[in-house]
Formats: structure tokens, C-alpha cells, sequence
């Protein structure tokens, strides 16, 4: 695929059909940095920003820092995965790449700011010219085309000082385009997360995004666990062991997945995240399961089967987890409606945080036999 290059830099992704150029990989070659010893690692950022140049939520900074949006197979993806940082998972020439799914970018994201840093800044104390063979790689993941490439050392200058360096792909006449090489300066990743607007989080919790009150208590909704930022060498185990619970729950094998609908739930963990990509949990999903903790993702939409020609059955996706204890919905729910028996008969069940104000619809029996807080029957006291 021919890619026309400007005077300024900018190089033309304009797609004409959905077939020409739909998923892109961005590659970060390190290449051998000139070093005394210190071990360390270049990263690339991807930063989706709407109109107004800011990201809409946390959601929109991926980055191997932003757990919230980290998976089990250590990729960090947003909640449309339309961009996902690979992690550590390694191609066989990139030491990071970032893919792009053009196609799936929410139509309100104008610009996708890539920025590259350098990884534990304040143990290294290096800089880009230690990385002198440093390059980056635009490739069309269909064909394995390299589209682009670029040098950090040529491209975004020599300066000693320089620790960071961004590049950018926008939206231009209906289709995309790459302004390359971008700006370069002497910041860190975390005065860059403020310029574009990255709510700071030493007041919630970085596993379940639940505000807290300080950053020395312990996160309510996994129980026990401090949450990240706290220096303490206790504090660090906890978080450790806070890790290695998330990653439980988000284990893929755990799930069997027809689409965008969870069908059922295998595993046995006592917490569990559903996959961001689901937008129904089916019926009777976990029904009988030994769960206590369960966090609903933001894109689902129907907890039971979604409704067919306005016939309601009793789904039952979590009918009889009589060791469910709270359930928690992750911020910007966009939860429809939770279907008829969908929690009943889970007797321990006293805590729902975070239960969508605009739900459409909790059908009948959804809470019958449940063990709620007072200010949950308050709100659905017709249904108990």
C-alpha cells in the first residue's frame, strides 16, 4: 500500500473502504542503548483525545501503568478494543507495540497522541540519546506492510535532556492520518497524563476504580487489599497479592464466550471481573457458582438474556450464588436491564455499589431472596 508522504512530515492514511487500511500496529524497536548498567526500558503511550484535545475518561490512556484496563494475558486494552498495548507479550521484531483498530475508535475520538518514554525514569535517570538506535514502525497488521518508520535519535532530536517524545494520528477528510515525527520534550509520563487530562487516583483504587476516602485504606470491594501508591513494604505485598486476585478473575479460560454474550462461567474463583468485551451475561451463566464478588463491566448491557419480542423468561444468570456478597458496576455502566431471577436466591448478597441511576428496567424476582442494605430495598422495594 503506497503511503504519500508531505513536505511537513505528515503521512496520509485516508482509507476509501473499510478493506484498504482497517488495523495498524505501532512498533517500539529499543535496539541496544548505550548504558552503565542500568537496566532499563523504552514505552510507548497512546493517548485518545476528542475534540477539545483532552481524553474523556481514564479509559482513553493506555499505558502498562493504567491497570484498570489491564487483562489477564497482560495486554491493556480500552473498553472497545479499539487500541491495545500488547504489555510484555513481545512481537518478533518490536520490543512494544500498540495496535489500532481504525474502524473501531469511537466516532468522538478526533486524535490519538503516541508518546514514547522512558520506563522507571526515576531508578534509570537516562534520556533518548542513550538510545541512539531507537526507532519506531507504522505497520498494516493485514499485510504485514511497514508503512513508516522513524528514528527517536533523528526524529525527535538529540537533546540530552529529552525523556519523551509523541507523535499523533488524526482524524482528516473521512479518513486517518499520521503527523510524524510529533513534538519532544522534558517531561515525564506522569506530567504528560495531566496535560491531557488524566484524573489523578491516589483517592481510588486502581483495581476497581472505587473512590476512597485516602489512599491508605483498603479497597472495600476485593476486601483487604491496599490499593497502588501506598510505600509501605506491607502495603507493597498486599498489592501484590491484589494483582494476582485480579488476574484470577479475569481469567479468558474461565469463560465460554459466543460473541458478545458470556454463556457460561467455569472457573472457581471467589472474585470475578467480567470480560470488557461482553454486552449480555446469558441465562443461568452462574447459576449455583461459588463466586462472593463479581464486578460488571461497563459494556454490559443485559444481566439475562436480552429480551426477544418482548417475551421474558427467567434467566437466572446468577440464580442461587448463595455465596455472593456484593457486586460492583464499573463507572459509566451501560447497563439496560437486569432480567427476571437474575440474583435470586443469593441469600448472602448485601452490597450493590455502584447500580446504574439510568437502567431501564429490573424485572421481577431479580432480588427475591437476597440479604440487601437498606438503601438497595429502598430503590427496588417492589421487586423483593
Amino acid at each position: 500500500m503506497a503511503i504519500p508522504q508531505a513536505e511537513d512530515g505528515s503521512i496520509s492514511l485516508i482509507i476509501e473502504s473499510p478493506e484498504d487500511l482497517n488495523e495498524v500496529k505501532v512498533g517500539l524497536v529499543q535496539g541496544v542503548p548505550v548504558t552503565d548498567g542500568t537496566d532499563s526500558k523504552l514505552d510507548i503511550s497512546a493517548f485518545l483525545l476528542s475534540e477539545d484535545g483532552k481524553i474523556r475518561s481514564n479509559a482513553d490512556c493506555v499505558f502498562y501503568g493504567n491497570n484498570p484496563l489491564k487483562q489477564a494475558d497482560g495486554t491493556i486494552r480500552t473498553p472497545d478494543n479499539s487500541v491495545i498495548h500488547t504489555g510484555d507479550n513481545t512481537g518478533e521484531e518490536d520490543d512494544v507495540e500498540i495496535h489500532v483498530t481504525l474502524n473501531s475508535v469511537g466516532v468522538d475520538i478526533q486524535r490519538i497522541i503516541f508518546v514514547i518514554t522512558i520506563r522507571d525514569i526515576e531508578k534509570s535517570g537516562q534520556n533518548f540519546s542513550q538510545f541512539n538506535s531507537a526507532h519506531i514502525r507504522i505497520v498494516d497488521v493485514t499485510t504485514n506492510e511497514e508503512l513508516a518508520r522513524f528514528s527517536l535519535a533523528e526524529d525527535f532530536g538529540t537533546n540530552a535532556a529529552q525523556i519523551s517524545g509523541e507523535f499523533e494520528l488524526c482524524r482528516r477528510n473521512g479518513g486517518w492520518q499520521w503527523q510524524a515525527p510529533g513534538r519532544s520534550a522534558n517531561k515525564k509520563l506522569d506530567v504528560l497524563l495531566e496535560d491531557y487530562g488524566w484524573e489523578k487516583t491516589t483517592n481510588r483504587c486502581s483495581l476497581c476504580e472505587l473512590h476512597l476516602e485516602d489512599k491508605d485504606k483498603l479497597c472495600e470491594f476485593f476486601g483487604n487489599i491496599s490499593i497502588a501508591g501506598s510505600s509501605t513494604e506491607n502495603d507493597t505485598g498486599q498489592h501484590n497479592l491484589a494483582q494476582k486476585r485480579i488476574t484470577s478473575a479475569k481469567k479468558l479460560d474461565d469463560f465460554v464466550i459466543e460473541g458478545d454474550v458470556l454463556k457460561k462461567y467455569m472457573g472457581q474463583s471467589e472474585i470475578v471481573i467480567i470480560p470488557e468485551t461482553i454486552r449480555v451475561i446469558g441465562e443461568h451463566c452462574f447459576k449455583d457458582a461459588t463466586i462472593k464478588k463479581v464486578k460488571i463491566s461497563a459494556n454490559v448491557e443485559y444481566i439475562g438474556n436480552e429480551p426477544q419480542g418482548g417475551i421474558n423468561n427467567n434467566n437466572g444468570a446468577f440464580e442461587r450464588c448463595v455465596q455472593l456478597e456484593s457486586i460492583f458496576f464499573a463507572q459509566e455502566s451501560k447497563l439496560q436491564s437486569i432480567e427476571r431471577y437474575a440474583f435470586y436466591g443469593c441469600k448472602k448478597l448485601k452490597k450493590i455499589i455502584g447500580l446504574p441511576e439510568n437502567i431501564k428496567a429490573i424485572k421481577s424476582r431479580s432480588f427475591t431472596k437476597c440479604d440487601l442494605d437498606d438503601t438497595i430495598k429502598d430503590v427496588i422495594p417492589e421487586l423483593l
